[in-house]
């Protein structure tokens, strides 16, 4: 931060902060999972800040890629669940 002078009329300062929000894919037994032009054939971890006022952040999943015979439906919570 920056110094700054505070005058005779005083001054304002706000609070700044951020939170770090991690989410980890795990391709389950598929071939691999691809992210930003590259191929992951173990977990990949993508990130994104919350700051001040947000609520949220967006993280775009991999894509999931197999040389099995398989409909790929998407990601989930539990390696069990059915979508």
């Amino acid at each position: 931060m920056d110094d700054f002078v505070i005058g005779n009329n005083g001054v304002r300062v706000y609070a700044i902060f951020k939170k770090e929000v991690t989410a980890t894919f795990d391709k389950n037994g598929n071939d691999s999972q691809s992210s930003d032009g590259s191929t992951y054939t173990d977990l990949v971890k993508k990130s994104c800040q919350i700051r001040n006022a947000q609520t949220s952040c967006d993280i775009v999943s991999p894509t999931i890629s197999s040389s099995v015979t398989r409909r790929i439906l998407g990601y989930s919570n539990s390696a069990t669940n059915h979508v």
